[in-house]
């Protein structure tokens, strides 16, 4: 009786939702050049607000439950890493965090991290603009990489990683 109970719970329990697709807010206005759109880059100026101790969300509704717990990572050169887990899905890819780092003297920039392999991660970025010829692989590293963007396989992972764009002061 008891394990019949337990079936009929299980057969009215709700299904696992979905991912959370980010598509609309994971965007880019410059693929080949792995520039983020605006509402994209609000969210990764927010992970970096959290750096100095604002902890805003990081995201609008309906993609808050995407997001994770958030978590800020010293380095030993003095740089700082700021990651946080995600469990949603971007353009059919499962996507598992963010990072954005700012290593010292150098720009910030981040990385978009996917449970899929590099050749996937390739094959779908192509059609949406970010430049094929970026992401060759190289002999050296083993990596599909280029200037900007790259792809790093980790594992089962695969990382997009850009640079930011930094604004530089006009001097007359």
């Amino acid at each position: 009786m008891a394990s019949a109970l337990l079936l009929a719970a299980l057969a009215l329990a709700d299904p696992v939702a979905p991912p959370i697709a980010l598509d609309a807010l994971f965007d880019f206005s410059d693929p080949a050049h792995c520039v983020p759109a605006p509402a994209f880059q609000a969210v990764l100026d927010k992970l970096w607000g959290w750096s100095s101790g604002q902890q805003a969300p990081l995201a609008p509704e309906p993609y808050r439950a995407a997001f994770g717990q958030v978590t800020r990572i010293a380095r030993n050169n003095g740089g700082v890493v700021m990651s946080v887990s995600i469990q949603g899905s971007w353009q059919g890819l499962a996507v598992t965090g963010i990072d954005i780092s700012r290593p010292p003297g150098e720009a910030r920039g981040f990385q978009l991290v996917f449970r899929a392999p590099a050749e996937k991660v390739a094959a779908t970025l192509a059609p949406l603009g970010f430049e094929e010829t970026t992401m060759k692989v190289r002999a050296d590293t083993g990596e599909l990489s280029a200037p900007t963007p790259r792809l790093v396989p980790q594992g089962d992972l695969t990382a997009l990683r850009c640079p930011l764009p930094t604004v530089k002061a006009h001097h007359d």
